[in-house]
C-alpha cells in the first residue's frame, strides 16, 4: 500500500518543480549566449583558449535549449 502510493506520487508533476527547471535551464541559455557572444568578441584576446570557450557556450545553450522545449512523455 505504501510503495503503491509513493509510486504514484513520483509520477506526479509539480508545478514548482517544472517552473524550477525552466528557471535554471534560461539561466543556462542566457550563460551560454553570453559565453558565446565575449568569446566572439574577443576571440583575439583570448588566442588559444577561443576555441574552448565557444565549444562550451554552445553545449550550454543547447542544453538550456532542449530544457525549455523538449517535453519528456512516458
Amino acid at each position: 500500500m505504501w510503495l503503491t502510493r509513493c509510486r504514484n506520487m513520483s509520477r506526479e508533476r509539480t508545478p514548482g518543480l517544472v517552473l524550477a527547471g525552466k528557471f535554471f535551464a534560461f539561466l543556462l541559455l542566457i550563460v551560454g549566449i553570453v559565453l558565446i557572444y565575449n568569446t566572439w568578441v574577443g576571440m583575439k584576446t583570448l588566442e588559444q583558449f577561443s576555441g574552448l570557450f565557444f565549444f562550451w557556450g554552445i553545449i550550454l545553450t543547447i542544453t538550456g535549449f532542449l530544457v525549455i522545449f523538449v517535453k519528456i512523455e512516458k
